[in-house]
């Protein structure tokens, strides 16, 4: 299922985006001397994963060294542009939220302050505040933060 292979065998192309994506977020690129060393250290510490785990770093290794600068965001004259951000979202972070909320000229910024990626409709906190949003137009408090639960 996290592949989306669908009844007829084909897939998705989430995993081609995964590594699109990671790979574009980053100019860290992982030393092969390194990833041997990983490679020693973590098929010992974790026999079942240490080997794919560290194989695994490098995976950007052969990505396009040309960045294009991202276009700052402004929005300006846009009407009020909620943006939710989860505390401690692994995958995407809470920094980003804010810094993206803050570049925004109408930006207002919803935090939720739980775990796991995304946070709607995790909450009725969360949940009322982004149906009212887009169901009613209501713009909350920038700033507003939802508890965990």
């Amino acid at each position: 299922r996290y592949n989306e292979r669908d009844d007829s065998g084909h897939f998705s192309n989430i995993l081609d985006a995964n590594v699109t994506i990671n790979c574009n977020d980053t100019n860290e690129r992982i030393s092969q001397d390194t990833v041997r060393a990983k490679l020693t250290e973590w098929r010992k510490k974790y026999p079942l994963f240490g080997t794919s785990q560290a194989l695994g770093l490098l995976t950007c290794q052969s990505w396009q060294d040309v960045r294009h600068q991202i276009p700052r965001v402004q929005a300006v004259g846009a009407a009020p542009i909620l943006v939710v951000g989860t505390v401690n979202d692994p995958a995407t972070p809470y920094r980003s939220a804010q810094a993206l909320a803050r570049e925004l000229s109408s930006g207002t910024l919803l935090t939720w302050d739980g775990q796991g990626h995304t946070a709607y409709p995790k909450t009725r906190c969360v949940t009322s505040t982004v149906d009212a949003y887009l169901i009613k137009l209501t713009v909350p408090t920038d700033g507003r933060t939802c508890p965990a639960r």
